[in-house]
């Protein structure tokens, strides 16, 4: 909620509330989706759009039920979070900065086996930056195709990098050294291998962490605000024409529009599924890591193997199954993605709302705890990455994020669960004084 001063200030922490992004980004692209005649999908995005009033409630609903949930999530969670988290001692905190550091150390060193396998691909660095500049699909697709175990290692880094920013870890020169090789190598693979989201995960943790909790005036934070959306823009159009200029002419405009494609044809993806593939492979992408663990498929541990349903084949957007989403819809297969409301309506049907309402609860006690709590701070920092991309994929859940976890979990059980003297002297002073409260 707003807190205005005197001199017409605002917290910043607002801006990145879960409730508050819901309603001035999902609502708006779901406003805007509504509002997008069928003739500029058919002409600009090559696709039909799927209009059905199932699938506007069912959008609708989740937007509103996961809003809903965050608030109540904050407002439940405030007492619990509403004094200031005590100091590690010296001993956690060296555990701390070993952790971090394992986990920048084996992302460079994950970043440095992919770039080595790309360069060997390709026949030397000259050659992989020539193809770049003739074949950047080549480059993306075979010189830096994913490599199960490496390319893991790598988003450790999402993790490590929240942590050292939100405890003041980077101020040590090891920290900070590997925190900037990370970003610049994650800067090469959004640009070379057209991973932007390699970026954004590194970058939008990195600003929340800068900005949280500070106060600034509303005509400063429309100016911020203004300047960030000009970066952004610019850095998408940029690299959408390099990589597309190859193969056909892109214009600035076409650009813009290839930006909104990616959501809006998310969007237009959830829609078909949710009015004609509700609950059609239950539990498939909420348990996405598991079948995408490496190794996991020469082991037989697939979800047709258990669930008898060729998922993969389903949503395959190279398929030509009659069944197929793509197919069957005539939706685009240029835009796979369904988004957080879309894989929520095949894995649960119209239960999925309760899914909704459940997320949105935790992600709000998370955001409230993150005000207080450093190690809550690193975690809804990952987080706000995938509040931006709601419309777009399921990122909470996601494959690429389970090595982020790995590493906050770690730093849960070994530093942050440890006990404070200063934190159990507390406690004692409230027993001590609780029963002559009571009288």
């Amino acid at each position: 909620m707003l807190r205005f001063t005197s001199t017409r200030s605002v917290r910043t922490d607002v801006l990145f509330a879960p409730y508050f992004i819901a309603l001035a980004l999902y609502v708006p692209l779901l406003a805007l989706f509504l509002a997008t005649p069928d003739s500029v999908f058919r002409t600009r995005y090559l696709s039909s759009k799927y209009s059905s009033l199932e699938g506007a409630i069912f959008y609708a609903l989740a937007i509103a039920l996961f809003a809903g949930g965050a608030l109540v999530g904050d407002l439940m969670a405030r007492r619990r979070y509403d004094t200031v988290e005590s100091v590690p001692q010296r001993h956690a905190r060296a555990t701390l900065v070993r952790l971090c550091v394992i986990g920048l150390a084996l992302a460079v060193f994950g970043y440095a086996v992919w770039f080595g396998l790309a360069v060997s691909r390709a026949g030397g660095v000259g050659a992989l930056v020539d193809t770049y500049r003739s074949d950047p699909a080549t480059v993306r697709n075979y010189y830096f195709a994913s490599v199960a175990g490496v390319t893991t290692l790598t988003q450790m880094a999402i993790g490590a990098v929240a942590v050292a920013v939100a405890y003041g870890l980077f101020r040590r020169r090891l920290v900070a050294a590997l925190v900037g090789l990370v970003i610049v190598l994650s800067a090469l693979v959004a640009v070379l291998a057209s991973q932007r989201l390699a970026l954004v995960e590194l970058a939008v943790p990195i600003a929340y962490l800068a900005v949280a909790g500070r106060k600034a005036t509303l005509a400063r934070l429309a100016l911020v605000t203004a300047a960030v959306v000009l970066v952004v823009g610019s850095f998408f159009i940029s690299t959408e024409i390099r990589r597309t200029s190859p193969y056909r002419p892109l214009a600035a405009g076409d650009a813009v529009y290839r930006f909104f494609e990616y959501y809006l044809g998310s969007i237009n993806n959830a829609f078909a599924l949710a009015d004609r593939y509700s609950l059609a492979t239950p539990f498939y992408f909420a348990t996405q890591p598991v079948w995408e663990f490496p190794g996991a498929s020469h082991a037989g541990l697939t979800y047709e193997a258990i669930s008898g349903i060729d998922a993969e084949e389903l949503y395959a957007p190279t398929s030509t199954a009659p069944d197929n989403v793509f197919v069957a819809t005539g939706t685009t297969p240029r835009i796979s993605t369904f988004g957080l409301a879309g894989q929520a309506a095949a894995d649960f049907g119209w239960a999925a709302p309760l899914w909704f309402l459940g997320l949105g609860g935790v992600v709000g006690a998370v955001y409230r705890a993150a005000s207080r709590r450093r190690f809550y701070r690193a975690l809804y920092a990952v987080w706000i990455v995938g509040l931006l991309d709601f419309v777009r994929i399921d990122y909470f859940l996601a494959t690429r994020v389970v090595p982020t976890y790995a590493v906050l979990a770690a730093i849960f059980l070994l530093v942050e669960r440890r006990p404070r003297p200063d934190a159990m002297e507390a406690r004692a002073r409230a027993t001590a004084v609780s029963p002559s409260v009571q009288e």
